[in-house]
């Protein structure tokens, strides 16, 4: 009864997990356009603001960044909940891993408008730099973090769970934001 009530309470984890790191992303917008000064309102899956700053665009990819990070560093610290950082942490980054994918093919084969669009596309704009270029360095560094994690934790059916739950809701969630 216990490793079912275990299991049961993991997969809630990740149902909320999956619904609350997008609301998370935006928020780290919204931190990042409030330390500019830039007013901005925020609501599930973008944060609206009438001006696009370094920081605004920054702070949601930052967040996931970050919050991966410091999973990363927990599994270490703490063994005895690795599966529980590991999974907090693939659910961080590999929203940000499938939904850069996504727009990079859709951009690259039907419409490059839509790279712009993106966070990533949006610091490339700010930072000078070359979009598609940004978009292969992001989806490195949220592969590479993605990679270290499942290392880390290793292989389980909740991390195979989370996968499959994770790049299916993303899919439905980008393709609504790009043709909504």
């Amino acid at each position: 009864i216990v490793g079912i009530e275990m299991r049961k309470s993991r997969e809630i984890l990740i149902i909320i997990l999956v619904i609350l790191i997008p609301m998370l992303h935006e928020f780290g917008h919204l931190l990042g356009f409030v330390i500019d000064g830039v007013p901005a309102t925020i609501s599930y899956g973008m944060t609206i603001s009438d001006r696009i700053t370094f920081l605004g665009v920054l702070g949601g990819t930052f967040f996931n960044v970050i919050l991966s990070i410091i999973c990363i560093i927990l599994i270490y610290m703490d063994s005895k909940r690795s599966k529980l950082w590991g999974t907090i942490g693939l659910a961080s980054i590999i929203s940000r891993l499938f939904n850069c994918i996504i727009i990079f093919f859709i951009g690259i084969g039907f419409n490059t408008t839509i790279l712009e669009n993106n966070d990533e596309g949006q610091l490339a704009i700010l930072m000078g730099t070359n979009v598609t270029f940004q978009y292969i360095v992001f989806i490195g560094i949220y592969a590479a973090l993605t990679l270290v994690i499942i290392k880390l934790i290793g292989d389980n059916k909740l991390i195979r769970k989370l996968n499959f739950r994770l790049i299916g809701y993303n899919l439905i969630l980008t393709l609504y934001l790009i043709f909504n």
